[in-house]
């Protein structure tokens, strides 16, 4: 009997992160903190590395 279900992305193979990958599909990220980025408008891969800081402290 086939699965109907597509599986789910493994993030141990390092070959499996896609930038379209939802954010709760990645190490370290559960469903709350999935929920807290979606409500800054980071919903994928791409959407956390394009996060960028509005503003910094130089430290230098």
């Amino acid at each position: 009997m086939l699965n109907a279900r597509p599986p789910k992305p493994s993030t141990t193979d390092p070959g499996t992160l896609r930038l379209d990958m939802p954010v709760k599909f990645l190490k370290g990220i559960g469903e709350r903190r999935a929920e807290q980025l979606e409500r800054l408008g980071i919903r994928t891969a791409r959407d956390l590395l394009w996060h960028l800081p509005h503003r910094y402290v130089d430290a230098s």
